[in-house]
């Protein structure tokens, strides 16, 4: 009992603490019975025990049939029964994107055009130059009809247009985070998930996640999946490290220095990097993964490399595209609406046994 009361309060304290420290935000809609169950290893008693709390102490709200939202300046919910009839769809993406048909980004705005054209939905696409932004800045949304909706991908500067009032228009923001909008992202806790499984069946206990937040700070996937090493690491009885730079000599320094927290694994949020890493530690006489595994996220290289060494978590960026084209037209709730797709393993030969 003493065991499932630490527990609870452990979970019921990383919620707390999402909801304090702006992760989840007023109106945001947070996670299921179900999924708390999932991502903490706990009782269905548990995570309600958990949720009737957050509950109890003004920090969110149960709606029925809809889930738990938390509460604070958007504190009434009944904004979230006025649904918006949506018949029409608005793709706003970088004209870069959408003709450069490079496979990773266009991907996405494949998926939203091959639902559309299968459910014969009206699709147009918007630019957002500097005269669509100022237009947002300024309330007006270039000429948007009542039931049109937003598909709005444009990777970093997604939190920056997100600032803008949408309403009364529905949207779907992809592979990103925003307040009032429906998010479809890619379920960045499975992937990771997936990874230590495979790392810690290799026998890899020891595992370094090395992101590069002097760039990445602002990426919502970067964090999210920093966010979930470290707890799954808890769960998995994982011993964790974390290799904060971006210089690939220290990545070197952290697994040649001998001792028994040097991690015989690599975790890196992207495939890019993963991939220099490599070249690096193999130049300098760390073969990889004879003397340590290394592992992406994404299947995309994102420079031209090869990807048929590396193994990483394949994101179904296509799949997330059509859902989001679902989202709109089963516009059940105005906002606050997540969907996460997800992800697929993909092993290759940058990982191997511990020795």
């Amino acid at each position: 009992m003493r065991a499932s009361g630490t527990l609870y309060r452990k979970v019921f304290k990383d919620i707390e603490e999402k909801i304090r420290g702006g992760i989840y935000l007023p109106g945001d809609k947070i996670e299921s019975l179900s999924e708390i169950q999932k991502n903490y290893s706990v009782s269905k008693i548990t995570a309600t025990r958990v949720i009737d709390e957050l509950e109890k102490n003004g920090m969110a709200k149960k709606v029925q049939g809809k889930g738990t939202f938390v509460l604070g300046n958007h504190s009434d919910v009944a904004e979230i029964d006025r649904p918006v009839q949506v018949k029409r769809l608005v793709l706003l993406a970088s004209d870069s994107i959408i003709f450069s048909r490079k496979r990773f980004e266009w991907d996405i705005c494949k998926g939203v055009f091959d639902r559309c054209e299968e459910l014969s939905v009206p699709l147009r696409t918007v630019h957002p130059c500097p005269e669509v932004l100022h237009g947002l800045s300024t309330g007006k949304f270039f000429d948007l009809a009542p039931d049109e909706g937003v598909v709005f991908y444009f990777g970093a500067k997604a939190k920056f247009i997100a600032t803008f009032v949408w309403k009364p228009h529905p949207w779907v923001i992809i592979d990103s985070v925003a307040p009032q909008a429906k998010h479809v992202v890619t379920d960045n806790y499975e992937g990771i998930k997936q990874l230590l499984a495979h790392l810690k069946e290799l026998g890899h206990k020891n595992i370094a996640f090395a992101p590069d937040f002097s760039i990445n700070q602002c990426f919502f996937n970067t964090n999210e999946r920093f966010e979930a090493f470290l707890r799954l690491s808890e769960f998995m009885e994982i011993n964790p490290s974390v290799i904060r730079t971006k210089k690939f000599d220290d990545i070197y320094d952290a697994v040649k220095k001998p001792g028994k927290n040097t991690p015989t694994a690599l975790l890196f949020p992207h495939d890019a990097p993963a991939l220099n890493c490599i070249d690096v530690l193999n130049g300098k006489g760390i073969k990889v993964p004879d003397d340590i595994s290394v592992c992406g996220y994404d299947d995309y290289s994102g420079e031209g490399k090869s990807l048929d060494y590396l193994t990483t978590v394949r994101v179904k960026k296509q799949e997330m595209g059509m859902a989001a084209v679902d989202l709109l037209l089963n516009n059940d709730d105005l906002f606050n609406v997540w969907k996460r797709i997800k992800p697929e393993l993909i092993v290759r030969k940058s990982t191997g046994y511990c020795k």
